[in-house]
């Protein structure tokens, strides 16, 4: 039982390392021949500005599970919300837009279901 918990605590922690480092992962586009350093550094800090707000989230929520829940709940449909507003311009149906965003909103809200229990199970012991 004891090594259930250690794995409770422990999977939205690296599942959130995890996702920071895919959401860095998009940043490396900015990395092409013809730019300066100087605009390719910027682009790069630009590009990562998701993945610090993130970083600092799960700052938080290392020590606070029931933050984490919802920071990564906030993240997860906020990403859905900016898609969704974003909809017309890029000509895509509202299903189409919902069906895009699952890599994304699907593991910041499967964070967030992972720190939400394991502050229930905090709570309960």
């Amino acid at each position: 039982m004891k090594e259930n918990g250690k794995i409770l605590y422990w999977a939205p922690r690296v599942l959130a390392i995890l996702f920071i480092a895919f959401l860095s992962l998009f940043s490396l586009d900015v990395f092409e021949a013809g730019q300066g350093l100087g605009e390719m550094l910027l682009g790069f800090l630009i590009h990562n500005i998701p993945s610090i707000i993130i970083s600092l989230l799960l700052i938080v929520a290392w020590r606070n599970d029931l933050f984490g829940a919802i920071a990564f709940s906030v993240v997860g449909l906020a990403f859905i919300i900016l898609l969704l507003v974003n909809t017309k311009e890029v000509g895509e149906t509202w299903l189409m837009v919902l069906i895009r965003s699952l890599p994304i909103t699907g593991f910041a809200l499967v964070v967030a279901r992972l720190f939400f229990l394991n502050w229930q199970k905090r709570r309960q012991s």
